[in-house]
């Protein structure tokens, strides 16, 4: 083990122990060839995988059966803090399943430990069955700290109501996922609550606080450099150098339209006041309520649609709010307050209804905007600080003729991106530490043309032809 940085994707393992369900501490360091770490911001746990050469057969006399405890810490050489490395020490992980078992000599065979955080395995064992008050965010960590009695740091933002909850027999993150679709941010308004995991805690927070966050490096899509500069300018530019990408995702306008993402319509019965009100929502209308990746990265947010014309009625694609239909019931009991009907204390109605209203469509559409908005693939030189949450700053090199400005870059995918799903994959063989990410971004630098001609019919009537069988 080091501490000095050879070069960009330098990483040394700093320990590897399994404690096997009778007691035994087996050092696996040496015996590893490949680790994988995944994190994402949809999923409540971590997950990765060891690949494990064994000449000493320890999965038969440990024995590993899938029930180990995992103690990790990996590190990129030059980091002190432990806060900057993927540091599961004292926070073991889970070893829940053997596979891939395959003898590579007489000697020796390779199999693949899959691993999770241990509160993962623990919310499989336990389920929740009682009533709570209080905020969406006291429940996350009332569920983390007192149902899966984590330790791990938990970062919440601030909700707005308090709430009283019967939790009817379900797990604890299924109770934490209801929660983060109904929640609205005291800071900001949001309703864009996600909750993850990462190699430094749980996250409850709106993909504003995400995006807001300044960038952790800059990126460029370049050759290797094989230049006389010196070592650590070579590993400085090694290190924000783009190995690899793709373009993964630029808007489906089908899906966008089928999901709800550019209009739809709600319909919300109060049972309480017998009423019926309904709520049409258009994305091109409210996207400047919203505070976008661009927002955040010098004001400069526009939609990821032009406001052309698409019929000869003069709507847009954000004008049909029938595509996508919703129908929720609710019961208010003060509808100037919006408190609930459905909870009373002495005679007192202190506690928010769901003002569904306010939030449902909005939510729909901002998270439908991060999964089919402009989206790229990247393969960089890895670092163990990094996590998904995190945001990075892109270039990309023009493709073809330039644009009409000359820009040396691409104009689209420029700017900051948020990093949505992150794999660390450590390589003993060529102790190379390589990070696959996918990255996304919500709104575009420029705005689109609106001058464009909706299509017409030449021919107004077609021919109905009736078919006969016999």
């Amino acid at each position: 083990m080091t501490d000095t940085l050879n070069y960009a994707g330098d990483f040394s393992i700093e320990k590897a122990e399994i404690i096997t369900s009778s007691g035994q501490i087996i050092n696996i360091t040496d015996n590893i060839a490949e680790i994988n770490f995944y994190e994402d911001i949809f999923s409540a746990s971590i997950t990765g995988d060891l690949v494990m050469v064994d000449t000493l057969n320890l999965v038969t006399n440990g024995p590993i059966i899938g029930q180990e405890q995992l103690q990790l810490r990996v590190t990129t050489p030059g980091f002190k803090d432990n806060d900057s490395k993927i540091n599961f020490v004292d926070e073991v992980l889970m070893i829940h399943k053997v596979a891939l078992r395959t003898p590579i000599s007489n000697t020796a065979q390779m199999y693949k430990l899959s691993f999770i955080s241990k509160e993962a395995l623990t919310n499989e064992r336990i389920s929740v069955s009682k009533s709570f008050e209080g905020t969406y965010a006291d429940l996350v960590v009332d569920m983390l700290s007192t149902e899966l009695k984590s330790t791990k740091n938990i970062f919440v933002e601030k909700t707005l109501n308090s709430k009283r909850i019967v939790i009817p027999d379900i797990h604890p993150f299924d109770v934490i996922r209801h929660a983060s679709t109904q929640s609205v941010s005291e800071t900001n308004f949001s309703p864009t609550f996600v909750f993850y995991e990462t190699r430094n805690g749980y996250h409850f927070r709106t993909l504003e606080s995400l995006m807001q966050k300044p960038f952790i490096n800059e990126y460029y899509f370049g050759k290797p450099n094989i230049s006389g500069e010196k070592t650590e300018e070579k590993m400085d530019k090694d290190f924000k150098r783009i190995r690899k990408y793709n373009i993964a995702s630029n808007s489906d306008l089908l899906l966008n339209t089928r999901s709800g993402m550019l209009s739809s319509h709600l319909i919300v019965h109060d049972s309480y006041n017998k009423e019926v009100t309904t709520y049409d929502f258009n994305y091109f209308d409210t996207f400047n309520t919203a505070k976008h990746i661009g927002y955040f990265d010098g004001g400069n947010a526009n939609p990821l649609y032009s406001e052309s014309h698409v019929d000869e009625d003069k709507n847009r694609v954000t004008d049909f709010p029938h595509a996508r239909t919703h129908l929720a019931s609710t019961a208010i009991k003060n509808t100037t307050t919006g408190t609930s009907a459905s909870h009373e204390i002495n005679g007192n109605f202190s506690f928010s209804g769901s003002k569904i209203n306010e939030w449902y469509l909005q939510r729909q559409s901002r998270f439908m905007q991060i999964s089919s908005g402009l989206t790229l693939n990247c393969e960089i030189a890895g670092v163990t600080s990094m996590e998904v949450g995190d945001t990075i700053d892109i270039r990309l090199p023009i493709t073809g003729a330039k644009t009409k400005h000359k820009d040396s870059y691409d104009t689209v995918y420029k700017g900051k991106f948020l990093i949505k799903t992150l794999r660390h994959l450590f390589k003993t063989s060529d102790k190379m530490h390589t990070t696959f990410m996918v990255v996304v971004k919500d709104s575009s630098n420029e705005e689109f043309s609106a001058e464009g001609v909706p299509p017409t019919n030449e021919k107004k009537d077609g021919i109905l032809y009736e078919i006969e069988t016999r």
